[in-house]
Order: structure tokens, then C-alpha cells, then sequence
């Protein structure tokens, strides 16, 4: 657990003792990058760091802090260095080794997907405190073809469910009353269970409350969802392959409805449900079919000891804009073929 944690504030630390990046650019002939861009590699320099421009490709030199190169360089040269300054120095190496898209991930609740697409529960107890109220939806993130399903369930503080009535009401922010929503227990098990079907109201794209009633011990609560317009879907095309760069490279076909700047970010497991990384990438594209691409480090996959098939256990997509229009979780468990861990690099 601790080095788990000290992975994740790797990059927070070397701002604190210094640290310099530069971007190593690296093109394949015979598999390139997606759209023909290059890989992104984290490597020590003192004085700036290299960004691609994704829509025409060429490179820009951003200069970023001279002081955090010198304090990293004061750092290695110390002779007595706490076991604190060694781990932070031999995990700022191995960090920098890795793509910069990638993300490194032991456990499927680290996944930052998983992470960002859990949902919202959340319990409020009456005025004295006899009962609490537990109100969720089924989801986060919601498209106008979708149904909602909201749940409620009154525990008394021995935690056992209590035979209630609730009532409910979908709202546009705090002010716009959309509809009432009907709040059962039809299985007759103390949970109660409601619906909404989006594409019966005139609802855009936006955030939207469900505010929930018990009259009976005078508790009230509210859950949100946002409804989106992501403009982007799977089509179920996809392959893989090693790259030149020993990456995993993974080409998924996409439709796109309408020209834009979108985000794909995809998490990478084993055969054996064995976490291994998290990849993300956007793009500008067009309308229609066409492919984009998730590349997976070579050396994480290497890290964690598991040969292939290996599998995309979770996808999310969204269009770039403000607010973001991201499309509802997404596992296509798209596989593999056997490759072996000494064939990445």
C-alpha cells in the first residue's frame, strides 16, 4: 500500500525536490503512432519540455522550471540521503520511464476509470437520528436513448430496511420540475426502485437532480446524474499489436456525428483480471467511421508479471467541451493475442 501511494504522488514530490522532463520522440515505420503521431516518453532534462501539437504535429518547446531541475540535481548529489529521498529518487526514474499517457494500476479500485464512473450514495438521517435514508442511481452518466433507475431504502440504527412510501420528482437544476417519479417495492423486499425513461421528456444535454422524500420521518435528499451528447460510439472493430516502440498499440474503430476534439481512455488488464494500466489519448476527427488508438506501456505490462491475452476491461469516451460530454461506462473486454511478456520493451 505504501508504495502504491507513493507512485501516485510521485509526480506532486518532484515538483517539491525538483524535477525537469523532456519528451523523447520516437516514430515507427511499419506501426506508427495514432495518426501518424509520435510516442511520448518522460526523460530528465534541465531546461524545457517537448509537446506535440495533435492537430498539425509539430513540436512546440515549452520552457518550465530551472529551480526544481537544480533541487533535484542538489538531491542526487547528497552523500546521506534519507530512505525517504532514495524511494522518491528510484520511483521518479521508473516513473519517468513510462509513457506519459499511461497510468499504472494494481487493483481495479485504483482504476481511475472505475474511480470516475462510481456511483453516488448517499444516506441522510431524520431530525433525531432514528432512521437514515439511502438514495442511488444505477449510473452517472446517461444518454437521451437511456432509462434511469433510482433507488431509495429506509434503515432504521440497527440497520434493518424499513417498510416505507417515498415520493420523487426529476428536476432540471433546482427550479425546473421535469416529472414525478414513482418510487416501489415490487419485489417486496424494502428496496424501492423508480424509472425514468429520458427519451419520453424534453431533456438536454446537462446535469440533472432526483430530490427524494420520505414524508413519514420527514428526510430529504437529492442524487444527480448528467445526461450526455457524447456525438462518439464503438463500432466493435478493433486490433492489437506490438509496436516498434514495444508498446501494446490498440486501434478501436469509432462513428463519430460530429466533428471535434475527443478523449479515449481505456484500462488494461490480464487475462486473469489482473490490473495493469490505465492509457488515455484525444483527437481532432471527422464525421464517420475510423479508428483511434490506445497505446499501453511496454514496460508496465512487463511490471506486472503477466503474460497475454490481455484485455480492455473498460473504455470511456467523451467529447471535449464544457462541460464534457462523456458517454456512459463502456466494457468491451476486447482481447489479445498470447504475446509474452519478453516481447515488450
Amino acid at each position: 500500500m505504501k508504495k502504491i501511494i507513493l507512485i501516485a504522488i510521485i509526480p506532486l514530490i518532484l515538483v517539491v525536490i525538483g524535477s525537469q522532463y523532456k519528451v523523447d520522440i520516437k516514430t515507427s515505420s511499419t506501426h506508427p503512432e495514432p495518426n501518424n503521431k509520435p510516442s511520448i516518453l518522460y526523460k530528465s532534462k534541465p531546461d524545457s519540455l517537448i509537446t506535440i501539437n495533435h492537430t498539425s504535429g509539430t513540436s512546440i518547446e515549452v520552457p518550465i522550471m530551472n529551480e526544481t531541475s537544480r533541487a533535484q540535481s542538489h538531491l542526487e548529489t547528497l552523500h546521506h540521503k534519507t530512505d525517504l529521498q532514495k524511494r522518491v529518487l528510484e520511483e521518479a526514474k521508473r516513473f519517468q520511464q513510462h509513457l506519459a499517457t499511461n497510468t499504472p494500476i494494481t487493483t481495479e479500485r485504483q482504476d481511475p476509470i472505475t474511480q470516475r464512473y462510481a456511483v453516488d450514495e448517499r444516506t441522510t438521517l431524520n431530525p433525531d437520528k432514528k432512521v437514515g435514508m439511502t438514495i442511488w442511481s444505477d449510473a452517472k452518466y446517461y444518454l437521451k436513448s437511456d432509462i434511469v433507475n433510482v433507488y431509495a431504502r429506509l434503515m432504521n440504527k440497527d440497520q434493518q430496511p424499513q417498510v416505507t412510501t417515498f415520493s420523487a420528482v426529476l428536476l432540471q437544476g433546482q427550479q425546473r420540475t421535469i416529472t414525478k417519479i414513482e418510487l416501489a417495492d415490487n419485489d417486496q423486499d424494502k428496496l424501492y426502485q423508480g424509472t425514468i425513461d429520458l427519451a419520453q421528456y424534453d431533456v438536454s444535454p446537462g446535469i440533472y437532480n432526483v430530490q427524494v422524500v420520505n414524508h413519514e420521518y420527514q428526510v430529504i435528499d437529492d442524487i444527480s446524474f448528467t445526461l450526455s451528447q457524447p456525438d462518439i460510439e464503438v463500432t466493435g472493430e478493433e486490433q492489437s499489436f506490438i509496436n516498434d516502440n514495444g508498446n501494446l498499440q490498440w486501434d478501436i474503430e469509432v462513428n463519430v456525428s460530429e466533428v471535434g476534439r475527443y478523449y479515449i481512455q481505456g484500462s488494461l488488464y490480464s487475462l486473469t483480471r489482473v490490473a495493469i494500466s490505465s492509457s488515455q489519448n484525444s483527437f481532432e476527427l471527422s464525421t464517420g467511421k475510423q479508428n483511434v488508438s490506445l497505446i499501453f506501456d511496454g514496460g508496465l505490462i512487463q511490471e506486472s508479471q503477466e503474460n497475454g491475452p490481455y484485455v480492455i476491461k473498460k473504455l470511456s469516451l467523451a467529447k471535449v467541451t464544457m462541460p464534457m460530454q462523456r458517454a456512459p461506462l463502456l466494457k468491451p473486454e476486447f482481447q489479445s493475442a498470447s504475446y509474452r511478456l519478453e516481447e515488450f520493451k
